[in-house]
């Protein structure tokens, strides 16, 4: 809706870049401190799309998980979640910093 006032704690504006509804904590603030808001935003972005790709993956229906039984070698596929979810942020976290 145009002209409607931000809800977001976080939004851009015309010189800060643009608007999102992400506001980033104190941990990710510690990790990219010259990051700036859009920086650090990016990453809990990122971190979001991570879950939401591995998450699935990781919680096989009843009928895969039947499949996985039977051959264990399509299982070994798909990554554990914690330990990739770590990964992957952590990566994310080194380029951006990178670059920042």
């Amino acid at each position: 809706m145009r002209g409607a006032p931000c809800r977001w704690r976080s939004c851009g504006s015309a010189s800060s870049g643009p608007s999102t509804p992400v506001h980033s904590g104190p941990a990710v603030h510690r990790r990219l401190p010259r990051a700036g808001r859009h920086g650090r935003a990016s990453l809990v972005t990122a971190a979001s799309a991570f879950v939401a790709k591995l998450f699935p993956l990781t919680r096989p229906s009843a009928t895969l998980r039947e499949l996985y039984d039977r051959e264990p070698e399509i299982a070994r596929v798909f990554p554990p979640f914690r330990p990739t979810l770590q990964h992957m942020i952590a990566a994310t976290t080194a380029g951006l910093a990178a670059i920042h």
